[in-house]
């Protein structure tokens, strides 16, 4: 099976999840595809994926080196220099350049087009340093507003879990120096203490959920009492065993 090629199966269509070195794969059901050999040299649709590598410029564009392969970002020439040798997520659909000519010219047999960026923060980010970190990359050098990945910890006001209490961006529980946040959910269809009750364990009072949106209140005229961040996205839930990540979104 080819490594980076997610696969269907025959009886229900539904698309498996792969998982490369250190780096996570994830695939959309709705749009992997099975296919075999082709005779054809056009590329070849193969489902939306996520991949985890660095950054770096080859003579075909940016690409995102993972493992011992290499993702090409369709459309973008060149890597900023702040961005070029550091972690990132990269997401879109997969094209499988396969042994066609575009494949040789390109230097890369797999390239995400569109492709969605994301610049991973450093390894040794702290949850003391992680609200200077977020307002640091809120916006982008022309001032426009960041999109932004972080994790916060959410905790229910009381067992009944109708409403949420406080809201603290923290990697952890146990780390200190959490910033206390107002969670701004005025952008999300679903109200976020429901998303929280269906992602948190029935028994947990708070748990670590990962929040995609952009620092400070949607609407700027919202008066506040502390720092908030607008929610964009559904939340997700960290998976236990594994750090939770901090990222802004570059393309």
């Amino acid at each position: 099976m080819h490594p980076f090629r997610p696969t269907t199966s025959p009886a229900t269509g539904l698309a498996l999840l792969l998982v490369i070195g250190n780096g996570c794969v994830a695939v959309d059901a709705g749009t992997a595809t099975t296919t075999g050999p082709s005779k054809s040299k056009q590329p070849r649709f193969e489902g939306t994926m996520s991949f985890v590598g660095r950054a770096r410029d080859t003579d075909a564009g940016a690409s995102i080196l993972v493992d011992d392969g290499t993702v090409l970002c369709a459309n973008h020439k060149s890597w900023p220099a702040q961005v070029n040798g550091r972690r990132v997520v990269a997401e879109g659909p997969v094209r499988d350049m396969g042994s066609s000519e575009t494949a040789s010219n390109w230097g890369a047999a797999r390239v995400l087009d569109p492709c969605r960026v994301w610049v991973l923060a450093p390894e040794t980010l702290t949850t003391r340093d992680l609200e200077a970190w977020v307002r640091q990359h809120s916006e982008s050098e022309d001032g426009r507003r960041r999109r932004l990945r972080v994790p916060v910890i959410v905790e229910f006001e009381d067992g009944d879990r109708l409403a949420l209490g406080t809201s603290v961006l923290a990697f952890s529980a146990s780390e200190e120096g959490a910033t206390r946040i107002e969670l701004d959910d005025s952008a999300l269809g679903v109200s976020l203490v429901s998303r929280a009750r269906s992602l948190c364990r029935p028994e947990d009072r708070a748990c670590v959920l990962g929040v995609e949106g952009m620092w400070g209140p949607l609407i700027a005229t919202r008066n506040l009492s502390r720092p908030a961040f607008s929610v964009l996205e559904p939340p997700t839930r960290h998976r236990s065993g594994n750090r939770p990540t901090a990222a802004w979104q570059l393309w």
